[in-house]
């Protein structure tokens, strides 16, 4: 029976129950149709939304990873930014910083270098941290955007993007390779330096040990003077100080024991200041790059400076200014068989000449 607007029935008919079950089904009640299926067929289709649905979960937490790590060094850039650093002050700052988040020092040193890298941020489809990561690896912004254009034309994941970036001929032609000024220094040489600001009077200085360490001045026969410089003697346990005729370039040169090769073209040395002071630093060999450790070629060159360290019983170190990462920068000095490190320090080979010159590393500057 069907009942008309004014709810009177009204006689049926089979043409009329037709149209209105078809209506009923179209309009109505149209997730009523199901298409009949096999159980496999569901469970195929369940898993497909199951796995569609954690690689976008997957994406967002690894788009929201890279947006956290830009932040991150965006306050980094700007606090640094805010104020003047001294020397040794950056290294200082990403220790205490690393302990009180307990995140290690180099993520957080990565995060503002990708700030700095990428200061207006705009997140590629289908690239991950990792990518960026090794994009921090080309020093040119021009050829990171190049690289950038690439990916997005030949998507490639994270560990075939690492292998194109190898560079497969990391050195500069012979004829292109710079000389490296060598500088000889002499050990155990040291400048003075007033003892401000609590200084007493005229003439009480400290003796400037290098790496930001200072002690009293010892003993002296006649008055100590800023204008020249000293070098140390050991009586017995005492220590005294004589007047030297260096020049200044003969200043902040070291007996250095290599503990381990950090990659091709930076250590980590336990340094004799004198005056029985000890420091532990990591050094970065000035005037030469070495290729990444994520290449062959880096690997190589590691290996080939670990092989001659290993011969060594020590080391000489001329340091000069400190890198953004406040390693400071040396020449190499050494000399198998040779006990002496005076005699090291003024006729050993310098590593970071042969290194360029066996195809170990190119030229490179700050």
């Amino acid at each position: 029976m069907i009942i008309d607007l004014r709810g009177r029935p009204r006689r049926s008919t089979p043409e009329v129950d037709q149209a209105l079950n078809s209506l009923i089904h179209t309009v109505l009640m149209p997730n009523l149709t199901v298409q009949t299926t096999s159980y496999q067929t569901l469970l195929r289709a369940i898993q497909g939304e199951v796995k569609s649905g954690i690689r976008k979960i997957e994406r967002l937490a690894e788009v929201q990873k890279i947006r956290t790590y830009w932040n991150i060094g965006r306050h980094i850039n700007a606090y640094l930014s805010s104020k003047a650093q001294k020397r040794g002050a950056v290294g200082r700052f990403y220790k205490s910083l690393s302990a009180d988040l307990r995140m290690n020092s180099r993520t957080l040193q990565h995060c503002e270098q990708f700030f700095r890298y990428f200061p207006r941020l705009k997140i590629q489809d289908g690239l991950s941290w990792s990518h960026y990561m090794y994009l921090l690896r080309v020093d040119d912004a021009t050829k990171r955007q190049k690289w950038l254009k690439r990916l997005s034309q030949n998507p490639l994941n994270a560990e075939e993007f690492r292998l194109r970036l190898i560079d497969v001929a990391p050195v500069a032609p012979a004829a292109l390779r710079k000389k490296i000024p060598v500088v000889r220094g002499r050990l155990y040489t040291y400048r003075l330096v007033a003892a401000r600001p609590f200084q007493k009077k005229a003439g009480d200085y400290l003796v400037d040990c290098g790496f930001s360490n200072r002690i009293e001045a010892p003993p002296h026969e006649a008055a100590l003077h800023n204008k020249r410089l000293y070098l140390s003697q050991k009586d017995g346990p005492d220590y005294s100080l004589k007047v030297s005729d260096a020049k200044v370039d003969a200043l902040f040169t070291f007996k250095a024991h290599v503990l381990r090769v950090i990659d091709a073209d930076t250590i980590l040395a336990l340094v004799d200041q004198g005056f029985g002071i000890w420091t532990e630093q990591r050094l970065r060999f000035q005037g030469i790059d070495a290729p990444e450790m994520s290449t062959l070629a880096g690997q190589k060159a590691k290996q080939a400076v670990e092989t001659l360290f290993s011969k060594l019983s020590f080391v000489v170190v001329k340091t000069y200014k400190s890198d953004k990462y406040d390693r400071y920068l040396v020449d190499v000095f050494y000399m198998p068989g040779e006990q002496d490190p005076h005699i090291v320090a003024s006729q050993g080979k310098l590593l970071n000449q042969e290194m360029l010159d066996r195809d170990l590393a190119r030229p490179w500057s700050l």
